[in-house]
């Protein structure tokens, strides 16, 4: 049974989201999107863990972020519901997955997919499965095709259109 529904519009934080990484800390941007634009606001991330915590599975024994800019989203859940945290940088496990560990995945902005894919075989590697996966934003470069091939739940808070 999921969690509670966050307290607060998707579409804001989607706007919200948009705006922290276009014109994020350093400078307006159009097509390369700065995701410290929007894990440096405590915030965002707060209502980004809420969105996450609303659907996450209750059977997620851990969270595990597509590399360190996934981290601290992963992390406000993972302090929200006591629920372990770890991430992937570049092939490399760093934190744990036991065998047998139920795991959903958190991205930030996704591109090719190939990084939450590294992930998810990392994941595999360590004895455990992928039962979600948490996207914050889809650039609709080919992410989404090959994350639907692990047939598992994907939810998506900003999916672009493809070109």
């Amino acid at each position: 049974m999921p969690y509670s529904e966050p307290l607060f519009s998707l579409d804001d934080l989607s706007r919200d989201v948009r705006y922290a990484c276009l014109l994020g800390p350093a400078r307006p941007r159009t097509e390369l999107l700065d995701p410290y634009g929007f894990i440096s606001q405590p915030a965002i991330v707060r209502r980004l863990g809420a969105w996450i915590t609303s659907l996450l599975d209750p059977e997620a024994v851990r969270l595990v972020g597509v590399g360190a800019s996934a981290l601290p989203i992963a992390l406000a859940v993972g302090l929200e519901l006591s629920v372990p945290v770890a991430f992937v940088d570049g092939k490399e496990l760093r934190g744990e997955v036991s065998p047998g560990d139920r795991v959903a995945v958190v991205a930030d902005i996704t591109r090719t997919g190939q990084s939450a894919l590294t992930t998810t075989e990392a994941i595999s590697g360590a004895g455990g499965t992928t039962i979600q996966v948490f996207v914050v934003w889809d650039r609709a470069q080919g992410a989404l095709e090959g994350l639907r091939t692990l047939e598992v739940p994907l939810h998506i808070l900003i999916e672009d259109t493809p070109p």
